[in-house]
């Protein structure tokens, strides 16, 4: 039951923001590691009800579910480490406009592959360790979602990394992710003033 209440909150928040998708495979994985079968079932079942009835109301088409990754900005650089390249290049005059955009389009490219690798490695190292505890979820999500942004997040807005603030909040043991989180929000706001 405290699953599947879970469960319908990370969609919840997907639908607030997008973020908390990435979520549910590590949920799925920790459901997979714990062996709890059904638990994985609800919630397999849960999400593929959810997608259908969102999928016949208000998100009908793909371009409709494309809208919540933010397609506005998939060619714009905010306050990340992409602005950072852009900015920099922009130092070098016999580099054209086109050149500088291409070279910060595929630094997208690889950003976005390195963070999926780091994705994909926490997911099998979640299913693959002996003891691992609904603590050692919580501090993965908050990796996951800290690094999505350092990394791979070219267009980053400084009310982003406030999700962060909740899981620290929740890991206060974990005092390295916790200063790191507090120094991510607090250098974001800054920048952004």
């Amino acid at each position: 039951k405290a699953y599947l209440l879970g469960i319908l909150t990370v969609w919840l928040g997907f639908m607030a923001k997008t973020l908390p998708i990435l979520w549910l495979p590590l949920i799925g994985a920790f459901l997979i590691q714990q062996r709890r079968w059904l638990s994985l079932l609800l919630m397999v079942m849960t999400s593929l009800g959810i997608i259908g009835l969102l999928t016949l109301t208000v998100l009908p088409t793909p371009e409709s579910w494309q809208s919540l990754l933010n397609p506005g900005v998939d060619s714009h650089t905010a306050a990340s480490i992409h602005r950072i390249l852009f900015t920099y290049l922009g130092y070098f005059p016999s580099l054209s406009s086109k050149l500088r955009l291409d070279i910060v389009s595929k630094f997208k490219l690889v950003t976005l592959a390195l963070f999926g690798l780091y994705y994909f490695a926490t997911l099998v190292q979640i299913s693959l360790q002996r003891r691992y505890s609904v603590n050692n979820l919580g501090l993965e999500i908050g990796w996951v979602s800290l690094i999505l942004m350092l990394l791979a997040t070219p267009w980053l807005m400084p009310w982003y990394a406030s999700i962060l603030l909740p899981i620290a909040i929740l890991n206060l043991d974990e005092r390295k992710f916790v200063f790191v989180s507090l120094a991510f929000c607090l250098s974001s706001t800054a920048y952004y003033m």
